[in-house]
């Protein structure tokens, strides 16, 4: 059987310190229902450590994975005969927002 000291519940300012946020945006998450979950104990909102630390997992940012060849992608296949890809010698590349004719 687990004990009640066991479990660890934290006030707004405890979670919010936690997750590094300021307690205003812990409320403003809490009201539009986006936020960590929470219980009420009596009057006082308190947050159990391990969910917090779920909900934050679950917003981690995701990254595109390396390449490990370090090789720029395949770019597509132009059409030489296309009078618009054609750029001659001593000109930069066309602007790609102009219009082709």
């Amino acid at each position: 059987m687990t004990d009640v000291c066991d479990i660890e519940f934290l006030t707004i300012d405890e979670a919010a310190q936690l997750l590094r946020m300021m307690p205003g945006t812990l409320n403003n998450l809490r009201s539009k229902e986006d936020g960590p979950p929470y219980r009420r104990h009596g009057g006082r909102i308190v947050y159990e450590r391990t969910e917090l630390l779920k909900w934050s997992e679950k917003r981690r940012a995701r990254t595109p994975p390396s390449n490990p060849q370090n090789k720029m992608p395949p770019q597509p296949d132009s059409n030489p005969g296309d009078p618009g890809d054609h750029v001659s010698q001593g000109e930069g590349p066309a602007d790609p927002l102009e219009r082709k004719p």
